[in-house]
């Protein structure tokens, strides 16, 4: 491998990536520069690059036929391309899927690690090759010598919390205690309170948000380097760190703590995290019971039944929408191949595998850890109300300043936003200003007035979701065509589908129709718990379709007014209610009589009918564009963004003036990107400058 002209390193994470490519001798893609379709390290081409498995679209196969393809921490890698948010972004998954395939056909040799390597990941690498090479596995029998484990048992994380920062506060001088975690907010409360705690201690929070920095590259890439400095006395590490560190430094950790919610990890991430640190320190861990980071279609452990859900679910689907979608694309779903396609059926098994570690998650990690040679000791405690206290202060100071800097950040413009978005990493101030614009963008705000109680009433997003669901609801028409072009943004790769993919948006407003949830969003209606039943009985009916699509548990001892209460709550959908001895029928009985909040049901109301008023005034306007917009191109493969007019075509002033408009009159970001993707940027920024 070091002496071979053609290499491709990819991997999952920027860091990770960023290291082994040093180690390899490679040149970094995100430090090249590109010329006539050719990677240039400063002082000549290169053939050998190390890269994330999401920047696969900007190489070009046939340049690497006969390359060494290097895959490391594969399982992690192929799970990421199948299952994260961000190769999913734009419909690319399939295309990136393809990309692989392509990669591992042309290489000559592709090399594989991964701690947990399994037959399903190498059968998955072999059907995408396509030929009857052998299979070399070289098992590395290295037993690492275990190391002391107080796993602690408790209902929450609080024992293990208020463990933490009584040894922190009796740290001695030069040493460093370490934190791993799989939760992004876990993380930042710890570091809050040990800031609130003991003010005297420097820490290191290394995240998604922070890992691009300096500092935290620095860790990443030489952790023992760091340490020696002494710079720091606690570590706090999320899945960001976890993957491809090793920490070697002897003599400067003194302990290490796990504290897992099955936010994100599975007990293989968890161990992994926990393995880092090579001296045999003892480890203190503490892990939830359950996790909740399960599969988005189905919480079954079984691959074929989960596989069968999907395929369900993808006719239902397309059934519903079939008037809105392109003949061409209606027929190669239903010529997908179920039994074969190599993807689905990993995907399918990769998720049965999380749903098992989510169900049983701190049994399995107890027993990975013991399986692994550790010396497990179990201890059960009660939680610590003190600690509790101090973590619900900490993350409510943390929300304040996370909304403070959101107000304070930036002001950006779409293009700015879509510059950086395009851009590997993001510093968290631009992560700031980008989540500022999207915000301002859906609830139709001036950038310019943001308010602290307006990022606050967002509860980090969830308050859009919700939104989201009711405008569906309120407008059929809507849901369809935003699952329409969902899926039509994955046909746009000319690469297939990726069928888990495919938006449940039609399915999730067809069932709360079902369910009877309409009736209730009336604002002049009035009812009590005897007008319930009906709504309650259908929902219990439901309970199986409510848990998958809705991920909502139907409690039988829940009452009625509160099981219907809490699925219009989904909706965003505040209710009050007031006494009345007077209700017709139960006349003498005191009983509370339900009605939507006014004040609320106006407000969100108001809101829904300026997108609604923004939405329409963009379609209206579409057709009468005179100058087109698509073309069609014989290409096969590629970004439908590409496929464009010559530029010149888009620059007479008949054309800026239209396309200055149809911007004006975009509704939401979503729109801007679909305009985005089809009008040069260079156009797209003299048009609305």
């Amino acid at each position: 491998m070091v002496n071979a002209e053609k290499v491709l390193a990819a991997g999952h994470r920027i860091a990770l990536m960023r290291n082994l490519s040093e180690r390899l001798g490679l040149d970094y893609k995100g430090d090249l520069d590109k010329v006539n379709g050719q990677f240039i390290n400063g002082s000549a081409y290169t053939l050998r690059i190390g890269l994330c498995v999401d920047s696969f679209l900007a190489i070009n196969p046939e340049s690497f036929r006969g390359c060494v393809l290097v895959l490391d921490e594969v399982v992690q890698v192929v799970r990421h391309l199948l299952t994260s948010s961000t190769c999913g972004k734009d419909g690319k998954r399939p295309a990136l899927l393809a990309k692989l395939r392509e990669l591992v056909t042309v290489a000559r040799l592709v090399v594989v690690a991964d701690a947990d390597l399994d037959n399903a990941t190498l059968q998955y690498l072999a059907d995408l090759r396509g030929d009857d090479l052998p299979v070399f596995l070289l098992r590395n029998d290295y037993q690492p010598k275990g190391y002391p484990v107080q796993f602690i048992q408790s209902p929450d994380r609080t024992a293990i919390v208020g463990q933490l920062i009584r040894e922190i506060k009796a740290l001695d001088s030069g040493k460093v205690l370490l934190v791993a975690t799989d939760s992004l907010r876990t993380a930042k409360a710890i570091a809050r309170l040990i800031a609130q705690e003991s003010p005297e201690k420097r820490v290191l929070c290394i995240n998604s948000e922070t890992s691009g920095d300096d500092v935290e590259r620095s860790c990443i890439q030489n952790p023992d380097a760091v340490l020696e400095r002494h710079e720091h006395d606690v570590m706090i590490c999320t899945p960001s760190m976890a993957t491809g560190v090793s920490i070697e430094a002897q003599g400067i950790i003194a302990r290490v703590y796990g504290i897992f919610t099955g936010a994100s990890s599975t007990d293989a991430d968890m161990a992994q995290a926990l393995g880092r640190v090579r001296e045999p320190v003892e480890r203190i861990v503490w892990c939830a019971k359950r996790g909740s980071n399960f599969c988005k279609i189905a919480r079954s452990t079984n691959a074929l039944e989960l596989k069968s859900l999907l395929q369900q679910r993808t006719s239902a689907t397309v059934s519903l929408i079939r008037s809105n979608l392109r003949e061409d694309l209606v027929g190669s779903i239903e010529g997908y191949d179920w039994r074969s396609d190599p993807h689905v059926n990993l995907f399918c098994r990769l998720e049965a595998e999380r749903n098992r570690s989510m169900w049983h998650l701190r049994d399995t990690l107890l027993i990975r850890l013991k399986f692994e040679g550790n010396q497990v000791m179990v201890e059960d405690r009660t939680a610590d109300p003190a600690a509790r206290i101090l973590l619900k202060q900490a993350r409510d100071e943390l929300k304040h300043m996370d909304a403070e800097s959101l107000v304070t950040a930036r002001v950006l413009s779409y293009l700015e936003v879509a510059d950086l978005e395009s851009k590997e990493g993001i510093d968290p101030e631009d992560r700031m200003a980008i989540a500022r614009y999207y915000l301002c963008e859906f609830y139709c705000l001036n950038p310019e007035s943001l308010t602290l109680s307006d990022v606050l009433a967002d509860k980090d997003g969830r308050r859009r979701g919700e939104l989201l669901n009711l405008e569906n609801q309120m407008c059929p028409g809507l849901a369809v065509d935003r699952t329409a072009r969902a899926l039509e943004k994955q046909a746009g790769w000319n690469q297939g589908l990726c069928p888990w993919d495919i938006s449940g948006v039609e399915l999730r407003r067809l069932l709360r129709e079902k369910l009877g949830l309409e009736e209730f969003l009336t604002p002049t209606r009035e009812w009590t718990k005897y007008d319930l039943k009906d709504c309650a009985d259908q929902i219990r009916a439901y309970s199986q379709q409510v848990k998958l699509l809705l991920n909502f548990t139907v409690n039988p001892e829940t009452s009625n007014v509160q099981l219907v209460h809490q699925m219009l709550s989904q909706m965003g959908v505040k209710v009050a209610f007031r006494w009345s001895r007077s209700v017709l029928g139960h006349e003498g009985e005191k009983l509370k009589v339900h009605r939507l909040d006014a004040g609320h049901w106006q407000a969100t109301i108001d809101l829904l009918n300026r997108r609604e008023a923004k939405r329409e005034a963009y379609q209206q306007r579409v057709p009468e564009s005179g100058s087109p917009i698509y073309y069609e191109s014989s290409k096969e493969v590629g970004d439908p963004g590409d496929q464009l007019l010559e530029l010149a075509q888009w620059l007479t002033a008949e054309a800026l003036k239209e396309i200055r408009e149809l911007w004006e009159l975009a509704d939401c970001a979503e729109t801007k990107e679909s305009l985005r993707q089809v009008i040069p940027i260079e156009v797209l920024e003299r048009a609305i400058a």
